[in-house]
């Protein structure tokens, strides 16, 4: 659809009705003020040879006065009638795509319906929404070393749109929006990125992920299997002198989705149950097989 292109006709007979109605009464209210201009002609020349008195030079003025204020009202009453007329049109706001439309031809509109007439988008110009926990936020001011989200906004990397089946949008984008207020459906606070979106491969409505680059110095990097979370508390299984102990750590809130990073609990050096956690009890034994090159243990 092109800007400007007509979308949708409404039923226009009574608004043309209304605009004809005005324009009669613009009409109207002209012939009135000719007449009222003059009467007034007509006066001044008589005040003018004193053959009538001022009173009725000031009649006949505010008659004239009068009729001018009907034709401006007319033709505001013109206008508006032409404007609701023009809303009978529905036109495409600016390039881009529409959706299915559910109404057809005879149906009635509602405004208080449950259907969209229809929905439009621009799909070259895209903005995602997420939302972060009141935890990740906390930590994101943290980490970028900021006060207020205005700031963080300022510091946040660009970011990588990716689509659920894993199509990676090639134009990096931004964060630039984080809500003021936490929904208390999720507990969350919702985010906004914008992308450019050239070839329309993701379309309005299309699922998918937010990548924010992260660094974190000094800090541990485990697979996720190998935590288990009880009554959100992640639990991993050290292994200290031939026996599973189970440890505590406390991990980032966000993650790659297959790796957690461990900011306290563990120490380098410190060998961990990386596989099957979940089946792992504290203190049984624990057989550690070193693996040499080439991946065989012995």
């Amino acid at each position: 659809m092109k800007k400007g292109q007509p979308l949708f006709v409404i039923d226009q007979s009574p608004y043309i009705a209304a605009v004809d109605a005005a324009k009669a009464h613009v009409s109207t209210v002209r012939a009135a003020l000719s007449s009222a201009q003059l009467n007034l002609d007509g006066k001044e020349k008589l005040y003018a040879q004193q053959m009538v008195g001022e009173s009725d030079l000031l009649r006949a003025r505010h008659a004239k006065e009068e009729a001018n204020a009907q034709v401006e009202t007319a033709l505001a009453e013109l206008e508006s009638a032409r404007i609701q007329l023009g809303y009978t049109t529905v036109c495409s706001p600016a390039d881009g795509v529409i959706g299915m439309i559910e109404y057809r031809v005879g149906e009635l509109v509602e405004t208080d319906g449950d259907l969209h007439m229809v929905i439009f988008s621009d799909n070259k110009y895209l903005r995602a929404y997420g939302a972060l926990s009141e935890e990740a936020l906390s930590e994101l001011l943290r980490d970028f070393n900021c006060n207020f989200t205005d700031e963080l906004l300022e510091k946040l990397p660009p970011v990588t749109l990716y689509s659920n089946w894993g199509y990676q949008l090639e134009e990096k984008g931004h964060i630039d929006a984080i809500s003021g207020t936490v929904e208390q459906d999720n507990g969350g606070t919702y985010i906004r990125a914008s992308f450019h979106n050239p070839t329309e491969i993701l379309r309005n409505g299309s699922n998918g992920y937010i990548e924010l680059p992260y660094v974190r110095h000094n800090v541990i990097v485990i697979p996720q299997e190998a935590a288990v979370d009880i009554n959100n508390k992640y639990i991993v299984y050290k292994v200290v002198d031939g026996k599973a102990v189970e440890t505590e750590v406390t991990i980032l809130s966000y993650n790659d989705g297959q790796n957690f990073v461990v900011t306290s609990g563990l120490e380098p050096g410190d060998v961990i149950i990386a596989e099957g956690a979940g089946f792992v009890e504290d203190g049984i034994e624990i057989t550690e097989k070193k693996v040499k090159k080439g991946g065989n243990p012995s």
